[in-house]
């Protein structure tokens, strides 16, 4: 009677335990979800930008992919086509690894949760949160991506037999655009100031091995380490790799997720599963 009583008192600690762990999840697959719809659409506006009618070839324009029925570019143009067309497919290309990357994770992670052993809980929730911050590093690149080829199109656009008519026209729609990233990257920097989180003070839904809640991930990142230690030199050399840090550290408070520390995790949960695994196939042997 108190063996039974204790089995389902720890039976009902461990669905508890994994419904705590289930809204993290599900936070994780939400956001893949999220961001595949919109790298969906973006995928489709590169996509388009794409589909423009090539030239006849002639002695100046040779390998130029022009917006226009006529080839009237000059050598210079030519190069701006072919850039433009690179970082077309860049955004299209990332676009589209998000999309792949998302449907997988918001399948196979919580499937894993689902169907797993003992311990994939917190593998699935672990491995789910990296894939959801490589996938949405995938989509700002690409964003920024679409961002310049629409200036680049604006650009190649201009055609000077027009005169200064169509030159002013797309002076505005070059100031207008510029205006529109400003505006936008003020708003994400607004944004971030109101909801930063830094990862070692999110809040983790495991708890620690002596049974208590854990209250923070409490523990700094490797990037955050590095930086502070190059901080205090500041030697010109390094001037690229505290740039590269600095952007890091803001896309880890971003989503409160550091890449270094949750991999850490990761690979404690798939081995402490591993573990529970054996033990599991020991007891069963035994019976």
């Amino acid at each position: 009677m108190l063996y039974a009583d204790k089995q389902a008192l720890e039976t009902d600690l461990k669905v508890s335990l994994l419904a705590i762990r289930e809204r993290e999840l599900e936070l994780y697959a939400d956001n893949c979800r999220h961001i595949g719809a919109q790298a969906a659409l973006l995928a489709g506006f590169a996509y388009s930008a794409l589909t423009f009618e090539v030239a006849d070839v002639d002695s100046v324009c040779t390998i130029a992919l022009a917006m226009k029925s006529s080839c009237s570019v000059m050598e210079m143009a030519t190069f701006f086509g072919g850039v433009y067309q690179l970082v077309a497919y860049a955004s299209m290309a990332l676009n589209t690894l998000a999309i792949f990357r998302s449907l997988l994770s918001s399948m196979l992670g919580p499937g894993l949760a689902l169907r797993g052993q003992d311990g994939a809980m917190d593998q699935a929730v672990e491995g789910l949160a990296l894939e959801y911050r490589t996938t949405y590093t995938l989509f700002i690149t690409a964003v920024v991506l679409y961002f310049l080829f629409i200036m680049m199109w604006i650009t190649m656009d201009y055609d000077p037999d027009y005169g200064w008519k169509d030159a002013s026209v797309h002076v505005l729609l070059a100031f207008t655009f510029l205006h529109f990233i400003w505006s936008t990257l003020s708003s994400v920097k607004r944004i971030w100031k109101k909801f930063r989180l830094p990862p070692e003070c999110s809040v983790a839904g495991n708890f620690d091995p002596d049974g208590t809640a854990g209250t923070s991930i409490r523990q700094r990142s490797k990037e955050a380490i590095e930086l502070d230690r190059l901080s205090v030199n500041k030697r010109w050399r390094d001037w690229p790799r505290r740039q590269y840090l600095y952007l890091t550290i803001a896309t880890d408070e971003i989503l409160g997720i550091s890449s270094s520390t949750f991999e850490e995790r990761y690979k404690k949960s798939a081995k402490e599963k591993v573990g529970k695994q054996d033990h599991s196939t020991h007891d069963t042997q035994t019976h």
